[in-house]
């Protein structure tokens, strides 16, 4: 057995590459995150006084997270995994009395990045799904229909050539349920009814700012990742 593991190919030119990936998915991830805090949802509470309109953008930026989110930490888990296990094995079958603790040292800490950003998931999932992320989701979904209905009924009004119009408006709301405005994420509900109550008695920015209170404990989350991927980098270099 240890004859043929011997003539396997070394992993060690793919090293760099797997150093390269745990660090930079985390610290990525970190910046998208903080620019969502930052850029993106600074200018939509400053100058968006329709209610209506503010839940349009905030669910297109929400719509952001599900496409890269579960990448990252993949890549990650590709990364940072990767070297764990490689680290933690050269330890485990060299000496340990010497010259060995920097290879424990460097398995632990990419051991802790991978478990530190892989915490993003039940964070998000089931902390924020069933929480803000669906108070959020279950207020657009009401400001959505209420909009609607004024629409039609608007027409309804009219009279005349005005049942095309409104069936030509009924079409051009349904791209809200297009993969390229509604997609899966934004469909599945997952809300608990204290959060869905409390969506129902407050307006859209106050969820909008309750959200940018939730989603910032995720860019610490980031930064803390890839401040052990960059320590288990420093010290199995």
């Amino acid at each position: 057995m240890n004859s043929l593991i011997s003539q396997l190919p070394s992993p060690i030119p793919f090293l760099p590459i797997l150093r390269a990936l745990g660090l930079t998915a985390p610290a990525v991830y970190a910046g998208i995150t903080w620019s969502f805090d930052a850029i993106v949802l600074p200018p939509l509470l400053s100058f968006t006084v329709d209610e209506t309109v503010l839940a349009k953008q905030w669910l297109l930026a929400y719509q952001i997270g599900p496409r890269f989110v579960r990448k990252a930490m993949m890549v990650s888990l590709v990364g940072n995994g990767g070297l764990a296990v490689w680290h933690l094995c050269q330890y485990s079958s060299g000496d340990r009395r010497g010259g060995k603790g920097w290879q424990l040292a460097a398995g632990l800490s990419y051991l802790m990045a991978t478990v530190v950003f892989l915490s993003v998931g039940p964070y998000t999932f089931v902390g924020m799904e069933r929480g803000i992320n669906g108070a959020g989701k279950w207020k657009c979904r009401a400001l959505f229909e209420r909009e609607k209905e004024k629409e039609v009924g608007s027409r309804d009004t009219g009279g005349g050539r005005g049942g095309a119009g409104k069936e030509g408006k009924g079409r051009e709301d349904l791209r809200w349920l297009t993969p390229e405005f509604y997609n899966t994420a934004t469909r599945i509900q997952y809300v608990t009814p204290e959060w869905k109550n409390w969506a129902e008695k407050v307006s859209m920015r106050e969820i909008v700012l309750m959200w940018q209170v939730w989603n910032r404990p995720r860019i610490w989350i980031g930064w803390a990742a890839a401040l052990a991927s960059l320590s288990g980098a420093w010290v199995g270099s």
